[in-house]
């Protein structure tokens, strides 16, 4: 990971949006994925202590606006996260379905954390559900980060996902500037790619709430 950084040093520093991250996803109906690779201005420690859990992965899943519960059970190494995930933000908890996941550490010391969230079945008819993480620190109290995001759509998910983005979800874009319009203003990726890099960006963002509020006391 620290030798991508060093590849990526460039393109980090001219990102788009303005801070070093890097965003990409899959165009693949098959199998979506996604991928952000950022520096935050973070140390490791707290990165480390925060999402070395699965306490903190479990506050992470609570800002997805479709989790409706999540709860840690077992006893390390062979814990899980139990997540309640609705098929809209307005179900209540008792029409969610639940998804049980493995959480994985790999590495876990002063140099390195990588862990994943696993599950063999997930929302709606998916499959091979993962979220997998890994971080590094840098120099100045900052970690560069990788998240990693990818499922596999059954027949009902890909018929779910055809009919959102042929209704509600058909003027909804991505991040990746595919061109310009007659105006000169960017258009930006729609379909599957823009749902996955909507998707990632959204797990990459909760994990950031959960770092900067780690060390506020619970009623803030």
């Amino acid at each position: 990971l620290a030798q991508r950084h060093e590849a990526l040093r460039a393109e980090l520093e001219r990102s788009p949006f303005g801070r070093p991250l890097l965003l990409q996803a899959s165009a693949r109906d098959d199998a979506p994925s996604g991928e952000v690779l950022a520096v935050l201005q973070q140390p490791f420690a707290r990165v480390a202590r925060t999402l070395g859990q699965p306490e903190g992965w479990c506050a992470l899943m609570l800002l997805q606006t479709n989790v409706k519960a999540c709860s840690v059970q077992g006893e390390a190494p062979r814990r899980q996260l139990v997540v309640a995930v609705a098929r809209r933000h307005t179900d209540s908890v008792d029409q969610a379905e639940r998804i049980t996941f493995e959480h994985r550490t790999e590495a876990a010391d002063g140099q390195r954390l990588a862990m994943a969230l696993v599950a063999d079945q997930g929302p709606v008819g998916t499959t091979d559900y993962a979220l997998r993480f890994e971080a590094v620190p840098l120099p100045d109290d900052r970690t560069l980060v990788q998240l990693t995001y990818a499922y596999r759509p059954g027949l009902m998910a890909r018929m779910a996902t055809s009919a959102y983005l042929s209704t509600a979800g058909r003027n909804k874009v991505g991040f990746t500037v595919t061109g310009q319009d007659e105006q000169g203003r960017p258009q930006r990726v729609g379909g599957i790619q823009g749902i996955a890099e909507r998707n990632t960006m959204r797990y990459f963002l909760a994990m950031e709430a959960v770092l900067r509020t780690a060390d506020l006391p619970p009623d803030q």
